[in-house]
């Protein structure tokens, strides 16, 4: 009898086996290498994302620390000081007038006179008023600003025009008002009845 040949049906099914094997495998390949470079994607869009939103914040920042600072010199020069004459004080309670005026009238326009040759620093203002409730020590001469202490000086006379305006030039530069001795003329030193400190800032909290 003659000898069968052994079936190669086996063999043709394993290589078809691993062909479909093989074929899933790539496939899955691909696909996890579309996965992760679709991820990789997104975490780049999402970082670039974040570095926008922050340079943008930085930049808001920036533009409003700016604003804050100019508007802070804006207020610096701006602020007014102002200098207050008493035009009511008296020469004396015997003899209170002089040619219809009183003695404050005189100092006032003695100071008007000087600011007119040479004008005042540009944030300070000249006011002439009734009453700086001096009336026992004229003339009476005050100077008052927001945040800084505020001066009263009596016992002056028109001779003190120049002085009073030395003062108003000293008190402008000064960051509190609070002039010292070495800063005031000397003829006005020992003149100062009043020194009011400025109103606190309200706490918080």
């Amino acid at each position: 009898m003659a000898t069968r040949k052994p079936a190669k049906a086996p063999a043709t099914k394993a290589g078809a086996a691993k062909k479909i094997a093989a074929t899933k495998a790539g496939a899955a390949k691909k696909i996890a290498a579309t996965k992760a470079g679709a991820t990789k994607k997104t975490a780049a869009k999402k970082a670039g994302a974040t570095k926008k939103t922050a340079a943008k914040k930085a930049g808001a920042t920036k533009k409003s620390a700016t604003r804050k600072k100019v508007a802070a010199k804006s207020a610096t020069a701006t602020e007014r000081n102002i200098m207050y004459i008493c035009r009511s004080c008296v020469w004396t309670e015997a003899n209170r007038e002089i040619d219809g005026k009183r003695q404050g009238k005189f100092l006032l326009d003695a100071v008007n006179e000087l600011v007119d040759n040479k004008p005042l620093p540009k944030t300070v203002d000249l006011r002439g008023v009734f009453c700086l409730n001096g009336c026992k020590n004229p003339c009476n001469v005050s100077f008052r600003a927001r945040d800084k202490f505020s001066l009263r000086f009596s016992h002056l006379t028109p001779e003190h025009a120049a002085d009073v305006v030395a003062v108003a030039e000293a008190y402008a530069g000064s960051a509190d008002g609070d002039l010292a001795d070495s800063e005031i003329p000397g003829a006005l030193q020992g003149k100062v009845s009043v020194r009011t400190p400025p109103t606190p800032l309200p706490r918080r909290g």
